[in-house]
């Protein structure tokens, strides 16, 4: 059965530490579902987690300080750690303007443009990105 489902790949930290984060985690979370081991005990969810999680996450990890010794070994407390250590503090000013400076290239499809923008929006605060999907099409025939 182990060749039926994707094991997750290393977290690997490209510009939104929180995306990648919650991206690998989610990953995570859908392979020890399938794989059965959403059930297993804490201790050994953790050393799933950071087999797979690569050396990136092994560090952070390894610098994780936990308020009491028992806490590093319950996986809930293990997961809050990540999350904080990959919580983005924003700029908000920088994102838009990488948001609104992202225009669709020559050749690339409207889908992929589009997943971009969503993924660029996702750090901007704002909902509906109608309008700037418009003004950044190459392709006026849409």
């Amino acid at each position: 059965m182990g060749d039926l489902y994707n094991k997750p790949g290393k977290l690997i930290i490209k510009g939104n530490p929180n995306i990648d984060w919650i991206t690998w985690k989610k990953c995570f979370e859908n392979y020890l579902v399938v794989s059965g081991m959403d059930g297993v005990k804490d201790e050994r969810k953790i050393v799933i987690m950071i087999n797979l999680i690569g050396e990136d996450g092994q560090l952070m990890y390894d610098n994780f300080k936990y308020e009491a010794e028992e806490d590093k070994k319950k996986f809930d407390v293990v997961m809050k750690e990540f999350e904080e250590v990959c919580e983005l503090k924003l700029n908000l000013t920088v994102e838009r303007f990488n948001f609104f400076n992202t225009s669709q290239r020559e050749g690339e499809p409207f889908e992929t443009f589009l997943i971009e923008l969503r993924n660029k929006a996702a750090t901007c605060e704002f909902g509906e990105q109608r309008d700037r999907i418009v003004c950044g099409i190459q392709d006026r025939t849409l």
